[in-house]
């Protein structure tokens, strides 16, 4: 039993048994929506449990965020997130400092030799960030500053923008 295509016909290969490959079509598209409808019903099954047992959890993640108690709806919860520049970032391995990196790094600039030290902000991506530091510097040495923009966790797999200053290098100011 075989079902031919439009090209084996006009190739001049005949179907044969049309009922039989009819039927097999019809079996199929059958089959395949049966399968959506059970993938449907399971993620709606899914949905309702996990609805059931998240509902407790919304009024901690309210007040972790600073929001108001009588906002704890998932709608509340997800606008507010929204509005306030959050991400949700799925969790992943922690952040790690380089192996074999060193923590402190000396730069010899003439009047102003700083060194490159390893800031550990916890709870943030970036986590390890190099900012300089300039001990016995001249009073006339003024920091470069540079923005950068940290990811920091807030609330489990929330996290918020942020910004810091670091300092890049130490120059002297004439």
């Amino acid at each position: 039993m075989a079902c031919y295509t439009d090209t084996d016909v006009a190739k001049g290969i005949k179907p044969i048994q049309d009922v039989t490959c009819k039927s097999l079509r019809r079996n199929k598209e059958i089959h395949t929506t049966m399968y959506k409808l059970a993938v449907l019903v399971l993620l709606t099954s899914c949905v309702a449990v996990c609805s059931l047992l998240c509902s407790q959890n919304w009024s901690s993640l309210a007040t972790c965020l600073g929001m108001d108690s009588n906002k704890t709806s998932s709608d509340d919860i997800l606008r507010f997130i929204h509005r306030r520049g959050y991400m949700i970032v799925p969790p992943s391995n922690p952040p790690t400092q380089d192996q074999g990196s060193q923590n402190k790094r000396s730069i010899y600039s003439g009047k102003c030799p700083f060194t490159y030290a390893v800031i550990d902000f916890i709870d943030t991506v970036p986590r390890f960030v190099s900012n300089a530091t300039c001990s016995g510097c001249d009073v006339r040495c003024k920091a470069v500053s540079y923005t950068v923009r940290l990811l920091r966790r807030k609330c489990g797999d929330y996290w918020l923008w942020e910004e810091r200053d670091v300092q890049v290098a130490y120059i002297l100011a004439i």
